[in-house]
């Protein structure tokens, strides 16, 4: 990307050169990652282990349950 924006700049900005010779380059894409998703059966062992009245287990609970429900929200910003 670098080397065609300074081509471009040459070319249409300094007028220095009448071709890119960035042109007739591609940029290579990046390969699509799949982003591993939890189970709603481990998600539920996670959240046995939070069970508790104590603060840190309401507290990890919570935190839980906000990533349970916000990150399949997140998945269409992430690409």
């Amino acid at each position: 990307m670098g080397l065609q924006q300074f081509f471009k700049w040459l070319m249409l900005d300094e007028q220095e050169i009448d071709r890119s010779p960035m042109e007739r380059i591609r940029q290579p894409r990046p390969p699509k990652k799949l982003i591993p998703v939890i189970r709603d059966d481990d998600t539920s062992r996670v959240l046995k282990t939070c069970k508790g009245k104590e603060f840190a287990q309401l507290r990890d609970e919570t935190i839980i349950r906000l990533y349970y429900t916000a990150c399949p929200k997140w998945d269409g910003a992430a690409g």
